[in-house]
């Protein structure tokens, strides 16, 4: 191991105790102040340019070596204090930031800048190679480094990578593959073996979507000698998006997924033509040709891959869809569209969810999953990612126990059983509640009705929540949201309505309501919910 003392995580809690370091530490924390105070800026042309035009190396070099100070200091402290979130912040910025520049090099080093940058190596540029290589080694497993991330990340950058490489320099295809293999199996590891995209079936679309372009373009290139496409995962995975529609446009929204959404044409069309028999399309009046971000390859390939002659077909056909590793289930009926989850609290895009259902019908979801909020700092943020509403259990249709939600990590999570027309969840351990014995909920369905049982063992009080967009109506039976009755046990349990602000993943914000089935008195082990789409239920 390089640097073996350094990698030790003992050494760092050493000097932190240790008073003959107190002047360095000290240091350290003034250094770290007088360089993270204001924020970071860009490096800009002009002052690059002084250099050339009056000798003048102070106002860049100042903005300069500022990156590198932060960049030392921040390093220093994620070593010493791994558990202060707000150094990786930092640390992680200005790596960006550098990451970032025009280049590495200082103007007075350029003579013949404007020539040919890439004639030799600069000083200062080695220098901080040197610099990003070493921090990256020792922090390694807490930087954000997409070459091993086990998500969407890691088929986006390595696929845009491997298809530069396959245009720009294919004589050096050989040697970036290897590399390029490894990032797509860090990719495929966060699937499982069923092939359902845990985080969303709008980050399926997006980073299986590179994955398959590139692996297109990799079979061609190759002349068919690599094709990802005769492995059995692949087309597997290749599944998942079709079995996603509830009910018209309407999706299931699980993890930072959307609740209404399209297919992109090129995709699910040359998706089609590798699989025949195994990929169906949508109805076209869902399709999309481009995204948000405005991808290229996105726009480029529905115009080349569309096929006219291939039929739609009805995407929410009725069908059962049990995922036993991954926990998730989806029925489809005539009358409407369900979907459940359990897994973990500690999963990619991870929402506090589980036990979670969604019903859909009329081409709205009815009982709602808001999937993907707007994307800001906080919704990223470890320490603060749960006190963003659509995060936390609080925005799903799940049971608040004694006042509090569900926890966020691996360690609270549920299980799942689809067997002889009966789905059972077992959520017990998705709650930091030494006073819940335990929690099941179970699920049994017919044409015009699901019908939902909550068995519970509690020292407190157990409140029942269903999350909708649409606003609910107090009837004689129950409960009416849009097309659909929510009939319960009126002596045992009384209703509360509240409203929540939404902020959509595009920016704007909706009010979300809550529908809560309180107990009357604390001494009930069970709730039963009859979620009713004959009209005339509710009366």
């Amino acid at each position: 191991m390089l640097l073996e003392k350094a990698k030790d995580k003992s050494f760092w809690v050493g000097i932190r105790n240790d008073p003959a370091y107190r002047p360095l530490l000290d240091t350290l924390f003034k250094q770290y102040q007088e360089n993270t105070q204001t924020p970071l800026e860009s490096l800009r042309y002009r002052d690059f340019r002084l250099y050339f035009e009056n000798g003048n190396r102070s106002v860049y070099e100042a903005a300069y070596f500022n990156r590198r100070a932060r960049l030392n200091s921040c390093a220093l402290l994620c070593l010493l204090f791994p558990e202060k979130e707000e150094y990786l912040k930092q640390l992680q910025d200005v790596i960006w930031a550098i990451c970032d520049e025009y280049n590495w090099a200082v103007p007075a080093h350029l003579k013949n800048w404007e020539q040919n940058l890439n004639a030799f190596i600069d000083l200062f540029a080695a220098e901080t190679g040197f610099a990003l290589s070493e921090i990256k080694y020792l922090l390694e497993d807490r930087l954000d480094w997409w070459e091993t991330a086990q998500s969407n990340w890691a088929a986006g950058c390595a696929g845009s990578v491997a298809c530069s490489f396959i245009y720009e320099w294919p004589e050096k295809w050989e040697e970036i593959k290897p590399k390029i293999d490894a990032v797509m199996e860090c990719f495929f590891n966060s699937y499982k073996e069923d092939g359902v995209c845990r985080e969303g079936v709008t980050y399926w679309e997006y980073g299986f979507g590179f994955f398959v372009f590139y692996a297109d373009l990799l079979r061609q290139f190759s002349g068919g000698k690599y094709d990802y496409f005769k492995e059995k995962r692949v087309e597997t995975i290749a599944g998942f998006a079709q079995k996603m529609f509830l009910s018209d446009n309407v999706t299931v929204s699980f993890s930072d997924g959307a609740m209404q959404g399209g297919y992109n044409l090129g995709l699910l069309h040359l998706l089609k033509s590798i699989y025949p028999d195994s990929i169906s399309l949508p109805p076209f009046a869902y399709h999309t040709i481009t995204d948000p971000c405005a991808r290229w390859c996105w726009e480029f390939r529905s115009f080349l891959y569309f096929n006219k002659k291939e039929p739609e077909e009805n995407a929410c056909r009725d069908e059962e869809i049990y995922w036993q590793l991954s926990a998730w289930f989806i029925k489809k009926t005539k009358n409407y569209g369900f979907a459940a989850k359990a897994g973990d609290n500690g999963e990619p895009h991870n929402h506090n969810d589980v036990g979670t259902f969604l019903l859909a019908a009329g081409g709205k979801q009815l009982v709602c999953d808001l999937g993907a909020g707007e994307y800001t700092e906080q919704y990223f943020n470890r320490a603060t990612r749960y006190q963003v509403f659509c995060n936390n259990s609080f925005s799903h249709a799940v049971p608040i126990v004694n006042g509090k939600g569900q926890k966020a990590g691996k360690d609270f999570y549920g299980s799942m059983q689809w067997s002889d027309g009966k789905l059972t969840m077992d959520m017990t351990h998705a709650y930091d509640a030494p006073e819940l014995s335990f929690l099941k909920r179970e699920f049994q369905f017919t044409e015009t009705s699901v019908v939902l049982t909550d068995r519970f063992h509690l020292q407190g009080e157990l409140t029942e929540r269903v999350v909708t967009l649409l606003k609910p109506e107090e009837t004689k039976r129950g409960i009416q949201i849009g097309g659909m009755c929510l009939c319960y046990d009126r002596e045992k349990y009384r209703t509360a309505i509240s409203q929540h602000e939404h902020f959509l993943h595009d920016g704007g914000k909706t009010v979300v309501y809550a529908v809560d089935f309180v107990p009357a008195a604390n001494d009930w082990e069970s709730f039963v919910l009859t979620m009713d789409f004959n009209r005339a239920a509710c009366g």
